[in-house]
């Protein structure tokens, strides 16, 4: 009941799994979007934000003190384009 549209990456194959740009690029089409307007939200900066850089998406990683990725420093192709440290940061991102 929270989201229009999921894409399981699962069900289309390990080499669909990130950081590949396919499951993006289902969820665009199916949600009838623009890459300009699309917006992902992950937490792992080895992976999570490569396909959607490239893909011209915005992106956000959410990086708590008790996240999992923590540690984790990005490349250069996995850079998000801001870093929030909590969910409820979001709704001031895009409000403005």
């Amino acid at each position: 009941g929270y989201f229009d549209h999921i894409v399981y990456t699962e069900e289309l194959g390990r080499e669909h799994w990130k950081p590949s740009p396919v499951g993006f690029e289902k969820m665009a089409e199916a949600l009838d979007c623009v890459y300009e307007h699309c917006v992902y939200v992950g937490d792992n900066p080895k992976k999570d934000f490569i396909a959607p850089n490239r893909l011209g998406w915005a992106t956000i990683q959410i990086e708590t003190a008790q996240g999992v990725h923590r540690h984790l420093a990005s490349n250069a192709a996995g850079s998000p384009d801001r870093v929030l440290s909590h969910f409820s940061e979001l709704a001031t991102t895009f409000l403005k």
